[in-house]
């Protein structure tokens, strides 16, 4: 009798235990703060450009964050704080591009596309050289050499 009521008391204690267990493996929903900003960089081609700088800017805070698109082109800043945000592209050869006021909201993943244009890559080149002394008055051919002023 007695083992029946210890088998009866525990099987209500497993019982008991597997509710409460049922009940915390339901998943939990989290308030998530931050959105996500994504994007592609190509040429005006539609090419990617790999390796290209890109800088957000928070335009309440003025909080920056610095990444590099990867080499099929695309960028990512995941727990971005929400508010509005300036994208600034910059890549060897083409114009800078700035886009503000974009968007990020709470748990969005926001997508800003930037197209480069082709830009003025300038360089010069300087060359200086000084005249050689020739002496035009006669026809010999003489093997000194004067050593210049």
């Amino acid at each position: 009798m007695r083992s029946r009521k210890f088998l009866r008391g525990g099987l209500s204690a497993v019982f008991a235990v597997a509710l409460v267990a049922g009940f915390a493996i339901q998943p939990l929903s989290a308030q998530i703060l931050y959105g996500t900003l994504v994007g592609n960089v190509t040429d005006s081609t539609g090419a990617v450009i790999p390796g290209a700088s890109v800088t957000i800017t928070n335009e309440g805070t003025g909080a920056t964050r610095a990444g590099e698109a990867n080499a099929a082109g695309a960028y990512s800043f995941p727990t971005v704080a929400t508010g509005l945000y300036r994208i600034e592209v910059r890549s060897d050869g083409f114009s800078t591009s700035t886009t503000t006021g974009v968007e990020v909201g709470v748990n969005d993943v926001t997508r800003v596309d930037v197209d480069l244009q082709i830009g003025e890559v300038t360089e010069i080149v300087e060359v200086s050289a000084s005249a050689v002394r020739l002496q035009t008055d006669r026809a010999e051919v003489r093997p000194e050499v004067d050593k210049e002023d």
